[in-house]
């Protein structure tokens, strides 16, 4: 008798979903959600859909897909990468290797710049080292009298950087470069960063999602804080008078950065914390 092989097996997205969530425990911090975040990739379609359709059935080459990006995810390859983007202030950014990948974190700095108590509606602001543009971009969508201006060394990062500010309609003067010097003396009222703050040979850069993001972007010397101490000395020449500079850093960087700050002159200098309850921003005022 001749043997036909088995039909595809009728599989739901709700089975679907839980065998992933087997296959990625261990391997990653949240099974759970990265499992359902590619999943409503595959399907274009968000989470609330994926719950209300949980019986439905799950199309072989949807499946297919599903398997394959599991598959890279188990062996390291961030979601951001899987999909091409990441959610940022409820707005989606594109990112790729040559960016990082946009964190919450970060979101606590934008707060930060838009609590600034500016007297004045045509402000000018500076994104140093703007990546994927996460920055900027937002500051520009939530101020539109505001004046952004964005520099990045990495010309595929501002590639990116171009490609997210066209989708949201973001006006951006963006330069490549990095240092202040393409800019005119004193002509921001901020400038703000979320510049690389690990250190060279700290054992968490092999690890996680880290491993696949640009090293340029995350390291910055033996203890983390050369690009900090670089903008620290440099901003107070490109700030106008009563300006102010706005860092993100690692959380037990706050009092070093407090320090190199007050060092220089710096004022009215507070460093914020995280949603974790973390030190991660720290803002000074410069007045001439």
């Amino acid at each position: 008798m001749h043997y036909s092989p088995p039909a595809f097996m009728t599989l739901t997205v709700q089975h679907a979903l839980r065998e992933a969530s087997q296959q990625l425990d261990g391997c990653v911090e949240d099974p759970y959600t990265d499992s359902h975040v590619l999943m409503g990739y595959c399907l274009h379609k968000d989470r609330a859909w994926l719950i209300a359709h949980a019986d439905d059935e799950l199309e072989e080459v949807k499946y297919s897909e599903f398997k394959r990006l599991l598959h890279e995810r188990q062996h390291g390859t961030p979601v951001a990468h899987l999909i091409g983007s990441r959610e940022f202030w409820s707005m989606s950014f594109a990112v790729t290797p040559d960016t990082l990948i946009p964190r919450p974190e970060t979101e606590h700095l934008i707060e930060c710049v838009l609590d600034l108590p500016f007297t004045r509606e045509d402000i000018r602001v500076l994104d140093f080292g703007t990546g994927s543009g996460i920055i900027a971009i937002t500051l520009a969508k939530e101020q539109l009298d505001w004046t952004m201006h964005a520099i990045d060394k990495s010309s595929g990062a501002l590639d990116v950087a171009r490609q997210n500010a066209a989708t949201h309609g973001a006006r951006i003067n963006f330069v490549e470069g990095d240092n202040l010097h393409s800019f005119d003396r004193h002509s921001f009222d901020c400038i703000v960063s979320n510049p690389p703050y690990i250190a060279d040979k700290d054992p968490h850069l092999s690890q996680g999602d880290v491993r696949f993001e640009p090293l340029v972007a995350l390291a910055s010397g033996k203890d983390g804080l050369d690009s900090i101490r670089y903008l620290i000395t440099d901003a107070p020449d490109y700030l106008k008078p009563d300006g102010y500079l706005v860092m993100e850093h690692g959380y037990d960087q706050g009092e070093a950065v407090r320090d190199l700050l007050s060092q220089r002159g710096y004022t009215a200098i507070q460093t914020d914390k995280d949603f974790g309850g973390l030190d991660r921003i720290t803002l000074a005022q410069w007045i001439e």
